[in-house]
């Protein structure tokens, strides 16, 4: 982090604490201007239940919001996803069948050649052993 960054970050840190200790000013006013005996708790009551109607339709609307997202996100999957998926396992089958036709077709040969110019080798070199003894 060069200092530019550096000091913007601080910048906002500090921004974010003032603006908690205002919030937390104004609920302690708040709290004390509810406390005095000559305010009119019934209004604020009123106004606070309002408020709170308002917040639980917001959050209804959000939610209805959230769950056609969600459809909206399965039929994405559903339609671009799955196509995606199918064509994988097509692709993971015929690389399975071509591992298998190589496997049959050309490893097991080259195999059995070297298996066996692996005997001859040891036959030779049994052999030649043999001769130098004699």
């Amino acid at each position: 982090m060069d200092g530019r960054e550096h000091k913007t970050t601080r910048k906002w840190l500090w921004l974010g604490i003032a603006g908690f200790v205002v919030v937390l000013v104004g609920l302690a006013g708040l709290v004390y201007y509810l406390m005095l005996p000559t305010t009119p708790t019934a209004r604020i009551r009123d106004v606070f239940l309002v408020l709170l109607t308002f917040v639980a339709c917001l959050v209804g609307v959000g939610l209805v919001v959230l769950i056609v997202e969600m459809g909206l996100l399965l039929y994405t999957l559903y339609v671009e996803v799955l196509p995606i998926l199918e064509s994988l396992q097509r692709t993971t089958r015929t690389v399975q069948g071509t591992t298998a036709f190589l496997g049959e077709k050309v490893t097991q040969p080259v195999i059995r050649v070297y298996g066996w110019m692996a005997a001859l080798r040891r036959v030779k070199r049994w052999f030649g052993k043999r001769g130098r003894r004699g």
